[in-house]
């Protein structure tokens, strides 16, 4: 599954339980309002889908690329 918020600001991929979370407003990715609500359906959403076990948090960035790993008990 591939989803985007905020106008395509976030991108939400989710296979094979993981789920990645990606911030796409290079160069500073910076978070508007819309953006900080978006994010919160987002985790709302991934928590609520029993099938996803990890969500990878990322961060376009020219030249580079921040990751975050967030994991969930079962």
């Amino acid at each position: 599954m591939e989803k985007t918020y905020s106008n395509g600001d976030w991108l939400v991929r989710v296979s094979n339980g993981v789920a990645e979370v990606i911030i796409n407003r290079p160069p500073l990715n910076l978070i508007t309002l819309e953006m900080r609500r978006d994010l919160g359906r987002i985790i709302n959403e991934l928590e609520q889908d029993s099938n996803v076990r990890v969500v990878i948090f990322e961060a376009v960035v020219i030249r580079h690329l921040a990751r975050a790993v967030m994991l969930r008990n079962s």
